[in-house]
């Protein structure tokens, strides 16, 4: 449901995502309270799936050099791509552009 609420969150006005929630929301107990014959509204209730969210890994000082390492080396790369993407596009807009059948032959 989440899902297809953020495809179409686009087209909705806040009062129709309200609408769309709540009525989920109500669909939702309906159906819990008719197959488990009793409905409780609490947080640990909402999902289907009880999930344990709790984190058990720990990490040292030290860990945290390499994390920055890697999100230095994650953003080097992402300027890389970045770069190379818009050298790609003044590419293709300079040479298939202007001749309408590269751009057939692109697709």
């Amino acid at each position: 449901v989440l899902f297809a609420l953020e495809e179409a969150i686009s087209f909705f006005t806040s009062k129709m995502i309200s609408r769309v929630y709540l009525t989920c929301a109500v669909a939702y107990y309906a159906l819990y309270f008719l197959e488990d014959g009793s409905a409780r509204f609490d947080s640990s209730s909402f999902t289907e799936f009880q999930l344990d969210l709790t984190c058990h890994i720990s990490y040292y000082a030290q860990d945290i050099f390499w994390f920055a390492i890697l999100g230095c080396l994650g953003g080097i790369l992402g300027s890389i791509f970045n770069l190379l993407v818009v050298n790609w596009t003044k590419l293709r807009i300079k040479f298939v552009n202007p001749k309408g059948y590269l751009r057939v032959l692109e697709g």
